[in-house]
């Protein structure tokens, strides 16, 4: 069973711990919408977690019911979570105030708009503690205001309710797509059999780069490790990401030994050769 240990560095709080099993029950005995959901949250850190969660979205074009992220607003904070088909990722940040509890999406478009506004550099006399948004959620809009003033007091208010005609052709609600989410999220930090690694693996070049690019946002270095045909980075106590590898290849041009293993050997020669010439 995987456990992942979400915390706020300097915060006081002692680490909330959630296990794979957990991650997939935390939808039991949500609200059918959230009426009102409030909360505090730092700025810095909120717009560090949405962006790096963000990473692992779908196009609208490509799969419009995955181009969102799903959020899932409790006692023990905002946890945020992404998938994509071949990737996913999950997030969670410390909220403060925090009235009413549920479950809601940021759709594709709106993350972008709350970035744009709420993503800022603060001086440097000013430390991230005292940069605080009030994030305000009903059945069909987010309100964010910069409460501290640091940003002039701005304020956003953006849509997040699902396409009414979406609902009508029998597609699922908010709800069941943050449901859904956290259960993919879950079963992907599953844990699974050993790989094979002399029989070679594929990942797609944009995958693993979301990983990288969230570990650059959130200031992290990049730790993977192989779980079963599964890369996972869990990067910090309170983020988590992974790729899923290609389906293995059957064609002869891919048989062991695989384009990665010739390509070494191929190198090793060629610089081994170099270095005897003297060109090196």
């Amino acid at each position: 069973m995987t456990t992942i240990e979400f915390s706020t560095p300097g915060s006081g709080e002692p680490p909330v711990t959630v296990t794979s099993d957990q991650l997939s029950s935390l939808a039991k005995g949500w609200p059918s919408e959230p009426h009102r959901v409030e909360f505090h949250v730092y700025g810095l850190e909120f717009c560090r977690m949405l962006g790096a969660v963000a990473l692992f979205q779908a196009s609208p074009k490509d799969f419009a019911s995955y181009a969102a992220v799903r959020c899932l607003s409790r006692h023990d904070g905002l946890s945020m979570a992404a998938l994509n088909g071949a990737a996913a990722a999950a997030g969670h940040v410390q909220t403060e105030h925090a009235e009413g509890y549920g479950a809601f999406s940021i759709p594709h478009a709106q993350v972008k708009a709350i970035m744009s506004v709420f993503k800022v550099a603060l001086p440097k006399e000013v430390s991230a503690q005292e940069y605080l948004l009030q994030v305000e959620v009903s059945d069909r809009q987010m309100t964010i205001t910069d409460v501290s003033g640091l940003i002039d007091g701005s304020s956003l208010t953006v849509d997040v309710a699902e396409d009414p005609m979406s609902l009508e052709r029998g597609e699922k609600s908010t709800l069941d797509l943050v449901h859904q989410t956290f259960q993919t999220v879950q079963r992907g930090l599953d844990p699974a059999a050993p790989l094979n690694m002399a029989e070679g693996i594929w990942f797609s070049p944009a995958q693993v780069g979301r990983i990288a690019r969230a570990a650059t946002l959130l200031g992290l270095e990049l730790h993977m490790q192989m779980n079963g045909r599964m890369l996972l980075a869990p990067l910090d106590d309170d983020f988590v990401a992974y790729c899923a590898s290609a389906e293995h290849r059957e064609d002869d041009e891919h048989r062991p030994p695989w384009i990665d293993a010739r390509s070494l050997s191929a190198w090793r020669g060629r610089l081994r050769e170099a270095i005897d010439e003297g060109v090196i």
